[in-house]
């Protein structure tokens, strides 16, 4: 549950929740790396022709495939793919690799020819004339029901072309392709405006853009218990004086399931559109201009949902890509999906900016992907040409103790050894324990660390050859509590890049 903290394995560099100090070290925020074959995914069907992009992607256990969600926008029943015509829905797909992707026919829906023959599983509640989005697409493991194991937010469009009026609803599936009639109740309806009370305990929880009186984009939070009756919720983003002036933020999208962390994590791409100044004539900046218009993404954190840390000091994490490339323009991100010893980042992207590609020209738009290591999202690095160090925060490695102090009991991990993830091919890892009050545990010095001093992502930490620490519960058996506490300092030198560490029972 999101509020109360819970200690986890794993330690990522991220924020300082377990760092104590750093000398001579900086934090890096690293780019993934885009797919050398992107675009992956492009327009190739007839209700695809004005394009493909919000692709939401889960990896199925049980299938074994990464299953996509993601919205084709292709003619109306006029036939046309103009602003008056198009229409919006939501399309499935399937992938072994998450590189190669194939659209099956499912024969779920009814397409503008009348057949079924396509890969559409979700149209809006005015059938194929309407919009249906996908916001958020996600698995569900816990749900008791099988039928609600796939959820997902729809943004629609009820009332409409004369009267539009956009709302965002739910909807749940066994399999990702066979969904039922999703729930149109306008919880949060686009640039909507809501409050409430917020509950750290919910279950799960929609974070994404509304609106506020000023007009600008910020991002909301709501929660639910039963992802059917969702309460308002706060701003939880918002520009600030930090920000350049037009900054806006056009979405974040993340795993609406709250205990679906990583790390003690949970993580978003946070839309960063940089608008032009109210006022200013705009109609259709490109990125290379004094005012670009263009949309990219910062990295966004939080342990409790509420509040996020932009990480890297915000700084650009995947950004739009050269002068007249397919994602010159914006480019829009799902959250991360976490595989083995990579990390896969989904995401649209276009050659033109928010407000359009000029009259006459022809636009260009798709789904990417790109790639980071295994923990890769910030490393600690020398600040320098000199060795560095970090310390961690005092915690109970050794044993599992009860408590009544809950403060505590998140405190308490069962360890008996270390590993770290780190790139120490053009440097040296090397670690020492210490006691609370930063005395060091004999035989674990950083003279008794082995150094490590190569590219590992699961490396086990060992002083004078020995990885185990679990014996040294009994030499603590008769401390006092306070001295049963330990910490943690990383010695750093040369080209070292260091990702986390995780704490093995």
């Amino acid at each position: 549950m999101f509020g109360k903290t819970i200690f986890p394995r794993k330690h990522l560099f991220i924020d300082d929740f377990i760092i104590e100090e750093m000398q001579g070290l900086r934090r890096t925020l690293n780019q993934p790396e885009k797919h050398a074959g992107n675009p992956i995914m492009v327009a190739e069907k007839p209700w695809e022709l004005a394009g493909i992009d919000m692709p939401f992607v889960v990896f199925d256990k049980e299938e074994q495939l990464f299953k996509m969600a993601y919205r084709a926008t292709g003619p109306g029943p006029t036939g046309g793919i103009g602003d008056q015509t198009r229409n919006a829905n939501t399309c499935y797909a399937q992938s072994a690799d998450g590189i190669h992707w194939e659209r099956p026919d499912l024969g779920v829906r009814e397409g503008i020819d009348g057949s079924t023959k396509n890969n559409l599983i979700i149209l809006s509640a005015l059938g194929i004339e309407g919009n249906a989005i996908p916001l958020q697409f996600g698995i569900d493991p816990g749900d008791p029901d099988p039928d609600r194991r796939f959820k997902m937010f729809i943004k629609d469009q009820l009332g409409g072309k004369a009267l539009p009026n956009y709302v965002v609803g739910v909807a749940f599936s066994p399999d990702g392709v066979h969904w039922r009639e999703h729930i149109t109740e306008p919880y949060m309806t686009h640039n909507s405006r809501f409050g409430g009370m917020m509950n750290p305990e919910a279950k799960y929880t929609y974070i994404g853009q509304g609106g506020d009186f000023d007009g600008t984009r910020k991002i909301k939070r709501m929660e639910s218990n039963d992802f059917i009756q969702w309460s308002g919720a706060w701003t939880v983003i918002d520009r600030d004086l930090n920000d350049p002036p037009g900054t806006q933020f056009y979405g974040m999208f993340t795993d609406p399931v709250c205990s679906h962390t990583y790390a003690g994590l949970q993580f978003g791409l946070l839309q960063i559109y940089h608008t032009p100044p109210y006022g200013e004539n705009r109609p259709h900046p490109f990125r290379y201009s004094s005012f670009p218009d263009i949309i990219d993404a910062e990295l966004a954190v939080s342990r409790d949902s509420i509040r996020w840390l932009r990480a890297g000091e915000r700084q650009t994490f995947l950004p739009c890509g050269p002068e007249g490339s397919w994602d010159a323009g914006m480019v829009f991100s799902s959250y991360p999906l976490f595989r083995e010893d990579k990390i896969f980042i989904f995401y649209s992207g276009s050659d033109y900016p928010h407000y359009g590609p000029p009259k006459g020209t022809d636009a260009d738009r798709g789904i990417g992907l790109a790639t980071l290591r295994k923990d890769g999202f910030v490393s600690v690095e020398c600040d320098g040409s000199k060795p560095g160090w970090l310390m961690t925060r005092s915690f109970y490695p050794i044993h599992a103790r009860q408590s009544n102090d809950l403060r505590a009991e998140a405190y308490c991990v069962k360890t008996s050894a270390i590993a770290v993830n780190a790139d120490a091919k053009d440097g040296e890892l090397r670690a020492e324990l210490l006691d609370h009050q930063g005395s060091v545990v004999p035989g674990h010095s950083v003279e008794d660390s082995d150094p490590i001093r190569e590219d590992v992502f699961d490396g086990k930490l060992s002083w004078n050859g020995e990885t185990d620490i679990s014996g040294l519960r009994d030499q603590l058996e008769d401390k006092a509590d306070s001295d049963q506490k330990f910490r943690l300092r990383f010695h750093l030198s040369g080209k070292t890049k260091f990702y986390s560490f995780e704490l093995l029972e």
